[in-house]
Protein backbone atom coordinates (compact mmCIF):
# COMPACT_ATOMS: atom_id res chain seq x y z
CA UNK A 1 0.00 0.00 0.00
CA UNK A 2 1.57 3.65 -0.98
CA UNK A 3 0.73 5.75 1.46
CA UNK A 4 0.40 9.25 1.37
CA UNK A 5 0.92 12.14 4.32
CA UNK A 6 -1.35 14.20 5.54
CA UNK A 7 -0.49 17.61 5.71
CA UNK A 8 -1.34 19.77 8.91
CA UNK A 9 -0.23 23.24 10.27
CA UNK A 10 2.68 22.52 12.48
CA UNK A 11 0.87 23.19 16.12
CA UNK A 12 -1.38 19.89 15.31
CA UNK A 13 2.19 18.07 13.87
CA UNK A 14 3.77 18.99 17.36
CA UNK A 15 0.75 17.89 19.04
CA UNK A 16 0.72 14.57 17.63
CA UNK A 17 3.74 13.96 17.65
CA UNK A 18 4.17 14.55 21.41
CA UNK A 19 1.14 12.54 21.63
CA UNK A 20 3.03 9.64 20.05
CA UNK A 21 5.70 9.98 22.16
CA UNK A 22 4.01 9.64 25.46
CA UNK A 23 1.92 6.95 24.34
CA UNK A 24 5.10 5.06 23.06
CA UNK A 25 3.23 4.46 19.65
CA UNK A 26 3.35 5.70 15.99
CA UNK A 27 2.15 9.24 14.92
CA UNK A 28 -0.13 7.20 12.63
CA UNK A 29 -1.09 5.50 15.21
CA UNK A 30 -2.36 8.38 17.20
CA UNK A 31 -4.17 9.82 14.18
CA UNK A 32 -5.83 6.65 13.39
CA UNK A 33 -7.21 6.45 17.29
CA UNK A 34 -8.44 9.53 16.53
CA UNK A 35 -10.51 9.46 13.49
CA UNK A 36 -11.52 6.10 14.98
CA UNK A 37 -12.93 8.41 18.20
CA UNK A 38 -14.57 11.34 16.29
CA UNK A 39 -16.42 8.67 13.92
CA UNK A 40 -17.62 7.09 17.09
CA UNK A 41 -18.80 10.13 18.88
CA UNK A 42 -20.03 11.85 14.93
CA UNK A 43 -22.73 7.85 15.13
CA UNK A 44 -23.60 8.33 18.20
CA UNK A 45 -24.75 12.48 17.75
CA UNK A 46 -26.40 11.46 14.67
CA UNK A 47 -27.88 8.15 15.95
CA UNK A 48 -29.25 10.76 18.67
CA UNK A 49 -32.74 11.86 19.08
CA UNK A 50 -33.46 15.38 18.07
CA UNK A 51 -33.94 17.62 21.44
CA UNK A 52 -36.41 20.48 21.29
CA UNK A 53 -35.44 23.70 22.10
CA UNK A 54 -31.93 25.54 21.64
CA UNK A 55 -30.64 26.65 17.77
CA UNK A 56 -30.97 22.86 16.60
CA UNK A 57 -27.27 22.97 15.59
CA UNK A 58 -25.39 19.64 16.15
CA UNK A 59 -22.16 19.45 17.70
CA UNK A 60 -20.95 19.78 14.30
CA UNK A 61 -22.41 22.80 13.43
CA UNK A 62 -25.07 23.37 11.09
CA UNK A 63 -22.73 22.67 7.89
CA UNK A 64 -23.21 18.82 8.06
CA UNK A 65 -27.07 18.72 8.50
CA UNK A 66 -27.53 19.37 12.00
CA UNK A 67 -28.85 22.85 11.27
CA UNK A 68 -32.67 24.12 12.38
CA UNK A 69 -33.35 24.41 8.93
CA UNK A 70 -32.79 20.33 8.17
CA UNK A 71 -31.79 18.96 4.74
CA UNK A 72 -32.87 20.87 1.55
CA UNK A 73 -35.93 19.39 0.55
CA UNK A 74 -36.87 18.64 4.41
CA UNK A 75 -39.68 20.54 4.22
CA UNK A 76 -40.39 21.35 7.82
CA UNK A 77 -40.47 17.71 9.06
CA UNK A 78 -37.64 17.98 11.66
CA UNK A 79 -34.76 16.20 11.90
CA UNK A 80 -33.16 14.39 9.85
CA UNK A 81 -30.20 13.47 10.61
CA UNK A 82 -31.02 9.35 11.27
CA UNK A 83 -32.59 9.07 7.53
CA UNK A 84 -30.09 11.71 6.05
CA UNK A 85 -26.48 10.00 7.05
CA UNK A 86 -26.49 6.04 7.68
CA UNK A 87 -23.93 5.48 10.87
CA UNK A 88 -21.90 2.69 11.14
CA UNK A 89 -24.80 1.48 13.46
CA UNK A 90 -26.61 0.64 10.42
CA UNK A 91 -24.69 -1.59 8.53
CA UNK A 92 -24.95 -5.33 8.90
CA UNK A 93 -22.60 -7.44 11.06
CA UNK A 94 -19.91 -8.22 8.63
CA UNK A 95 -19.78 -4.97 7.41
CA UNK A 96 -19.29 -2.94 10.20
CA UNK A 97 -16.30 -5.66 11.37
CA UNK A 98 -14.82 -4.71 7.59
CA UNK A 99 -15.16 -1.17 8.32
CA UNK A 100 -13.27 -1.13 11.97
CA UNK A 101 -11.16 -4.32 10.95
CA UNK A 102 -7.96 -2.62 11.56
CA UNK A 103 -9.40 -1.13 14.71
CA UNK A 104 -10.30 -4.22 16.11
CA UNK A 105 -6.98 -5.74 15.82
CA UNK A 106 -5.42 -2.79 17.03
CA UNK A 107 -7.85 -2.86 20.55
CA UNK A 108 -6.56 -6.53 20.55
CA UNK A 109 -3.14 -6.20 20.28
CA UNK A 110 -3.12 -3.47 23.18
CA UNK A 111 -4.74 -6.65 24.74
CA UNK A 112 -2.25 -9.35 23.75
CA UNK A 113 -4.45 -11.07 21.56
CA UNK A 114 -3.86 -11.92 18.09
CA UNK A 115 -4.57 -14.26 15.26
CA UNK A 116 -7.96 -13.15 15.36
CA UNK A 117 -10.31 -15.27 13.15
CA UNK A 118 -14.31 -15.24 12.44
CA UNK A 119 -16.13 -18.20 13.85
CA UNK A 120 -19.76 -17.07 12.96
CA UNK A 121 -22.43 -14.38 12.91
CA UNK A 122 -24.89 -15.74 15.59
CA UNK A 123 -27.96 -14.44 16.82
CA UNK A 124 -27.74 -12.60 19.94
CA UNK A 125 -31.15 -12.76 20.73
CA UNK A 126 -34.50 -12.91 17.74
CA UNK A 127 -33.87 -10.18 15.78
CA UNK A 128 -30.66 -9.16 17.21
CA UNK A 129 -27.20 -9.83 15.43
CA UNK A 130 -23.81 -11.01 17.00
CA UNK A 131 -20.49 -12.18 15.85
CA UNK A 132 -18.40 -15.09 17.07
CA UNK A 133 -14.89 -14.55 16.98
CA UNK A 134 -11.55 -16.46 17.50
CA UNK A 135 -8.43 -15.19 18.88
CA UNK A 136 -5.13 -16.19 20.47
CA UNK A 137 -4.88 -14.46 24.20
CA UNK A 138 -1.72 -13.93 26.48
CA UNK A 139 -2.17 -16.92 28.76
CA UNK A 140 -1.05 -15.40 32.02
CA UNK A 141 -4.33 -13.73 31.32
CA UNK A 142 -6.10 -16.54 31.92
CA UNK A 143 -9.70 -16.64 31.36
CA UNK A 144 -10.53 -13.28 32.05
CA UNK A 145 -9.02 -12.37 28.32
CA UNK A 146 -11.53 -13.51 26.45
CA UNK A 147 -14.36 -11.50 28.60
CA UNK A 148 -12.41 -8.51 28.00
CA UNK A 149 -11.53 -8.76 24.34
CA UNK A 150 -16.00 -9.51 24.42
CA UNK A 151 -16.39 -6.49 25.98
CA UNK A 152 -14.06 -4.53 23.73
CA UNK A 153 -14.64 -5.82 20.65
CA UNK A 154 -18.78 -5.14 21.64
CA UNK A 155 -18.27 -1.73 22.11
CA UNK A 156 -15.90 -1.17 18.67
CA UNK A 157 -18.77 -3.01 16.94
CA UNK A 158 -21.83 -1.66 18.74
CA UNK A 159 -23.59 -5.28 18.81
CA UNK A 160 -22.91 -8.44 20.77
CA UNK A 161 -20.09 -10.18 20.16
CA UNK A 162 -18.42 -13.42 22.11
CA UNK A 163 -14.74 -14.13 21.73
CA UNK A 164 -13.40 -17.08 22.18
CA UNK A 165 -9.55 -17.96 23.14
CA UNK A 166 -7.65 -20.66 21.04
CA UNK A 167 -4.92 -20.61 23.57
CA UNK A 168 -7.47 -21.89 26.51
CA UNK A 169 -9.09 -24.53 23.88
CA UNK A 170 -5.54 -25.69 22.45
CA UNK A 171 -4.73 -26.16 26.53
CA UNK A 172 -8.30 -27.62 27.85
CA UNK A 173 -10.12 -28.95 24.60
CA UNK A 174 -8.21 -29.36 21.16
CA UNK A 175 -10.86 -31.29 19.37
CA UNK A 176 -13.07 -28.32 19.71
CA UNK A 177 -10.03 -26.03 18.97
CA UNK A 178 -9.77 -28.35 15.58
CA UNK A 179 -13.32 -27.84 14.65
CA UNK A 180 -13.56 -24.19 15.60
CA UNK A 181 -10.41 -23.49 13.14
CA UNK A 182 -11.95 -25.66 10.44
CA UNK A 183 -15.16 -23.63 10.78
CA UNK A 184 -13.57 -20.34 10.84
CA UNK A 185 -11.83 -17.76 8.76
CA UNK A 186 -8.63 -15.17 8.98
CA UNK A 187 -9.50 -11.47 10.03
Amino acid sequence: MNEKPIKVDAATDRTVSELAYFLRTTKKAVVAIAVAEYSEQRDRYLAAPATSGGSGEGEFGPEDGGGEHGAPGDHGTGDTRASARPTVLDLAPLQRLALRRTELVRAFATHGAGGIRLLDTAPAAPGEAGLVLLAETDIVEGGQAAWDLSRVASQLLGLRVEVISTTMLRLFDKPRLRRALEQSRPL
